[in-house]
Protein backbone atom coordinates (compact mmCIF):
# COMPACT_ATOMS: atom_id res chain seq x y z
CA UNK A 1 0.00 0.00 0.00
CA UNK A 2 2.68 2.45 1.13
CA UNK A 3 4.95 1.32 -1.46
CA UNK A 4 3.12 2.06 -4.27
CA UNK A 5 1.44 5.40 -3.19
CA UNK A 6 3.12 7.60 -0.63
CA UNK A 7 0.25 10.22 0.04
CA UNK A 8 -2.32 7.33 1.29
CA UNK A 9 -2.73 7.27 5.02
CA UNK A 10 -0.99 4.52 7.53
CA UNK A 11 -3.70 1.44 7.62
CA UNK A 12 -3.28 1.06 11.61
CA UNK A 13 -1.22 3.59 13.79
CA UNK A 14 0.06 2.66 17.43
CA UNK A 15 -0.98 4.72 20.50
CA UNK A 16 2.35 6.14 22.21
CA UNK A 17 1.62 4.68 24.94
CA UNK A 18 2.86 1.23 23.47
CA UNK A 19 5.91 2.58 22.16
CA UNK A 20 6.51 4.12 25.68
CA UNK A 21 5.68 1.30 27.61
CA UNK A 22 7.89 -1.45 24.65
CA UNK A 23 10.82 1.30 25.21
CA UNK A 24 10.49 1.12 29.08
CA UNK A 25 10.58 -2.38 29.13
CA UNK A 26 13.46 -2.67 26.89
CA UNK A 27 15.35 -0.38 29.30
CA UNK A 28 14.35 -2.60 32.04
CA UNK A 29 15.51 -5.61 30.53
CA UNK A 30 19.11 -4.22 29.38
CA UNK A 31 19.46 -2.20 33.13
CA UNK A 32 18.36 -5.60 35.66
CA UNK A 33 21.32 -7.71 34.74
CA UNK A 34 23.75 -5.09 35.26
CA UNK A 35 22.38 -4.34 38.31
CA UNK A 36 21.99 -7.91 39.57
CA UNK A 37 25.67 -9.42 38.28
CA UNK A 38 27.75 -5.90 36.49
CA UNK A 39 31.35 -7.76 36.43
CA UNK A 40 29.63 -10.56 33.74
CA UNK A 41 27.60 -7.82 32.21
CA UNK A 42 31.11 -6.07 31.66
CA UNK A 43 32.67 -8.99 30.57
CA UNK A 44 30.19 -9.50 27.95
CA UNK A 45 30.39 -6.27 26.94
CA UNK A 46 34.06 -6.20 26.51
CA UNK A 47 33.39 -8.63 24.06
CA UNK A 48 30.62 -6.81 21.75
CA UNK A 49 33.22 -4.34 21.73
CA UNK A 50 35.96 -6.41 20.27
CA UNK A 51 33.83 -8.04 17.98
CA UNK A 52 33.04 -4.58 16.71
CA UNK A 53 36.01 -3.52 16.49
CA UNK A 54 37.28 -6.99 14.82
CA UNK A 55 34.46 -6.12 12.36
CA UNK A 56 34.93 -2.50 11.82
CA UNK A 57 39.09 -3.33 10.82
CA UNK A 58 38.44 -6.88 9.09
CA UNK A 59 34.91 -6.65 7.27
CA UNK A 60 34.04 -3.04 6.73
CA UNK A 61 37.54 -1.56 6.11
CA UNK A 62 39.12 -4.44 4.39
CA UNK A 63 42.74 -2.55 4.31
CA UNK A 64 45.03 -4.08 1.09
CA UNK A 65 47.42 -5.11 3.62
CA UNK A 66 45.12 -7.57 5.39
CA UNK A 67 43.78 -8.73 2.00
CA UNK A 68 46.97 -9.59 0.69
CA UNK A 69 47.98 -11.15 4.13
CA UNK A 70 44.90 -13.35 3.80
CA UNK A 71 45.52 -14.34 0.06
CA UNK A 72 48.80 -15.24 0.81
CA UNK A 73 48.19 -17.19 3.86
CA UNK A 74 44.91 -19.21 2.18
CA UNK A 75 47.56 -20.04 -1.06
CA UNK A 76 50.29 -21.25 1.59
CA UNK A 77 47.66 -23.51 3.77
CA UNK A 78 45.96 -24.59 0.41
CA UNK A 79 49.75 -25.58 -0.82
CA UNK A 80 51.35 -26.96 2.70
CA UNK A 81 47.41 -28.87 3.48
CA UNK A 82 47.39 -30.14 -0.07
CA UNK A 83 43.83 -29.09 -0.50
CA UNK A 84 43.85 -26.84 -2.90
CA UNK A 85 41.71 -27.89 -6.71
CA UNK A 86 43.89 -28.89 -9.81
CA UNK A 87 43.14 -27.18 -13.21
CA UNK A 88 40.86 -29.66 -14.15
CA UNK A 89 38.55 -29.98 -11.34
CA UNK A 90 38.40 -25.86 -11.90
CA UNK A 91 37.65 -26.39 -15.41
CA UNK A 92 35.14 -29.44 -15.40
CA UNK A 93 33.64 -29.22 -11.97
CA UNK A 94 34.74 -32.86 -10.95
CA UNK A 95 37.88 -35.10 -10.88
Amino acid sequence: MRWRDRSEDWPFRFPLIVHVAFMLCALFLVVVPFWEQPIKNLIGVGFLAVGAIVYAIFIAWKPRVLIKLNDGLTIFFQVFLETSFTEEYAKTGSE
